[in-house]
């Protein structure tokens, strides 16, 4: 149990597993207080944009994409997209 005293949503490793949690959880007493944001922008890409950054901003855009093993570029889109 977690601090709200709901259930923690198990970690679930495959698409399978995903499934079947979907399908037979009762998903109401779950504790989604560790979710994160995903980015959920599927237009198409008909835009471009190149510019210069600082070094150590480069290197925080670079670390972030890294720890959620995404894209650089779609970190930064991330970050503009939830200004």
């Amino acid at each position: 149990m977690s601090e709200t005293g709901l259930k923690r949503l198990p970690a679930l490793l495959t698409d399978e597993e995903a499934r079947q949690f979907i399908d037979a959880a009762d998903r109401s007493k779950g504790d989604l207080s560790c979710r994160k944001h995903i980015c959920s922008e599927f237009a198409p890409k008909d835009g471009r944009m190149n510019m210069r950054l600082p070094r150590n901003l480069l290197a925080a855009v670079k670390q972030q994409a890294r720890r959620h093993r995404l894209p650089s570029p779609t970190v930064a889109a991330d970050d503009v997209e939830r200004q």
